[in-house]
């Protein structure tokens, strides 16, 4: 169970105790590492002598299914693989299979009385269920501000272009479905009052690097974007030119948030 999880600190323990050249720092080094480990299976064995297994272990395992299921189905849905339909086709699926095989396992298997085992089945698929519906509500999708996607850097000067003309504020976002702080950013803005009046006023280009192609590079090189980096922000003048101190590189907090409205407000985008 250790090595996988071990095995990478440990070869890279090694690499650096070989450019240190220092064995005591590198004894220090690893007998504070087989400590730390030490005294997890001594906790892991304290415990069984505090939780003696009984016919609870049953319920932990029952628990851990449904905690795997869900962590299925929300990396699935927040990778926006299945859609929300399909995230409640599948889970109210695998709930149904869920509470037959535990109720077929616990009468042939475990000998259990029907009704007990059929109340118990109907326990692990309404957690189930019910661990569906939370990675629903944790990945909803945002429904507020609708953004522009930009795949090529021909369609990129074409909107900067219409944006001139229409005298607006361009903003653009790198953004990924697999980006966590890119997403945080979408709440952020639209939980931001001021910040998402202000976004709804502005021409907004999203380059979704999720499945991008040869024509990443491209986009990100006419805006100078460093390659690799999302989330990312800018913000053009209606002018279409960069405004030098408006680059976002990291994701959303207070500060960051007063920075975009000091930005906004140089641009004239908030009063």
């Amino acid at each position: 169970i250790a090595s996988p999880c071990t095995g990478p600190f440990i070869a890279a323990m090694l690499i650096k105790v070989a450019e240190w050249g220092d064995v005591a720092r590198g004894f220090l080094m690893f007998a504070t590492f087989g400590l730390g480990m030490g005294s997890v299976l001594f906790a892991a064995g304290a415990l069984n002598l505090v939780a003696k297994p009984g016919p609870w272990m049953v319920w932990v395992k029952y628990a851990f299914g449904v905690i795997l299921i869900g962590l299925g189905l929300y990396y699935l849905a927040d990778a926006q693989k299945i859609s929300p339909q399909t995230l409640f086709i599948m889970g109210g699926a695998l709930a149904l299979a869920g509470a037959i095989l535990v109720q077929r396992h616990l009468i042939k298997k475990e000998g259990e009385e029907s009704t007990a085992a059929t109340r118990k089945a109907a326990v692990v698929g309404i957690l189930s269920a019910l661990a569906t519906l939370l990675v629903a509500m944790m990945t909803r999708p945002q429904t507020g501000l609708g953004w522009t996607s930009i795949t090529s850097r021909e369609q990129l000067c074409l909107e900067v272009e219409k944006a001139k003309k229409d005298d607006k504020v361009v903003v653009v976002d790198v953004w990924a479905t697999w980006c966590k702080l890119c997403k945080a950013w979408d709440h952020s803005i639209e939980a931001n009052e001021k910040l998402s009046s202000a976004f709804a006023k502005m021409s907004r280009l999203r380059i979704d690097v999720s499945d991008a192609g040869p024509w990443e590079d491209g986009v990100r090189d006419a805006l100078a974007i460093d390659h690799g980096s999302q989330p990312y922000l800018l913000f053009l003048n209606p002018q279409g030119e960069i405004v030098g101190d408006s680059r976002m590189k990291s994701g959303p907090s207070a500060d960051n948030e007063k920075k975009f409205e000091e930005i906004l407000k140089k641009l004239g985008v908030i009063k």
